[in-house]
């Protein structure tokens, strides 16, 4: 299928996760999909194309509207409980889903009808303006506007807001999944994990698919894993510098895991990291205030041991 597809439209903006093949055709590695196309080809999401040899993203700042929810609508547990939720999606959508309840939204060809144009900045006051704690992506598979979304969230993150992406979390043979600010300070507490890694291996990923995580996981666990990565990304360790298409190797013979950048790159990203807000009052912020790295135990204010109590009882 071929389109006028330009960067000259104002809502069509280059993208990362892409390369050439041999054969002289671009693929997009966005998404499971891999598309490979040939110059003015739209991949099967129709919103991502070539132009000007590389994957572009012909919707970013066009919405297909919004909508006001209770949070409880969503996929979610537990996650900011009796507040709203501003929702919205874009056309088109990588899946082909004969149940989609959203096919008029997520199959839609038509940008004109469906098209509330907004900016990140636009989206997250409105938000505010609502009364809504969270924005979600949502009606397709937010995958497919990923540049859109991260600047969503960025922005939403400017003001207090937060993001919910409502996916069908489709990754990779190779991919390595990165969950950070779960470690004992960053949870606070250290939330299992088996939830996870149990859809990861359920997916049949588990020996070719590897997570890493500050967070930890039960004794259930089992696949590519490594958790109680220290220190933690709240506490200044190298898990915050971490990007979406960053290289990672993981060698378990050596017992190293590197990341693909020097030593200035992950000090400037260290530097420029924000840790999610951190709770100011109850026993979780005094936990999170206490607590020790997870390499120690996750020691609250540790004490020097005790002596063994005589024989007979306790001293009076």
């Amino acid at each position: 299928m071929t389109d006028d597809v330009s960067l000259a439209d104002p809502h069509t903006v280059p993208t990362r996760f892409w390369h050439r093949l041999d054969d002289r055709r671009v693929q997009c590695d966005v998404c499971p999909r891999a598309c490979r196309l040939h110059e003015g080809q739209r991949g099967l999401c129709f919103v991502r194309a070539r132009a000007d040899d590389r994957i572009v993203l012909t919707s970013y700042g066009r919405s297909s509207g919004f909508c006001v929810d209770p949070v409880e609508k969503k996929p979610l547990n537990h996650f900011l409980p009796g507040s709203a939720v501003l929702s919205f999606g874009t056309a088109g959508c990588n899946l082909a889903c004969k149940f989609c309840q959203n096919w008029d939204i997520s199959k839609s060809r038509e940008f004109d009808t469906l098209a509330d144009q907004a900016t990140p900045e636009v989206i997250a006051q409105a938000a505010r303006r609502l009364g809504c704690a969270s924005v979600a992506f949502t009606y397709n598979d937010p995958v497919i506007f990923h540049e859109y979304a991260i600047d969503v969230a960025a922005a939403c993150h400017e003001h207090g807001i937060r993001t919910v992406a409502v996916t069908a979390g489709e990754i990779s043979e190779g991919d390595v999944v990165v969950i950070r600010n779960e470690g004992p300070a960053g949870g606070p507490g250290m939330r299992e994990m088996l939830a996870v890694t149990a859809a990861i291996v359920g997916e049949g990923l588990g020996e070719s698919v590897a997570l890493l995580t500050d967070g930890r996981f039960s004794g259930a666990t089992h696949g590519f894993m490594a958790a109680h990565i220290a220190p933690e990304a709240v506490r200044g360790g190298a898990i915050a510098a971490v990007r979406d298409g960053d290289a990672i190797t993981i060698d378990v013979d050596s017992r190293r895991i590197d990341v693909d950048l020097d030593g200035d790159e992950i000090a400037e990203r260290l530097a420029a990291y924000e840790p999610p807000p951190a709770p100011e009052r109850g026993v979780l912020a005094k936990y999170a205030a206490l607590v020790g790295s997870a390499s120690e135990g996750a020691l609250t204010d540790p004490q020097p041991a005790r002596a063994p109590a005589p024989a007979g009882g306790l001293p009076v």
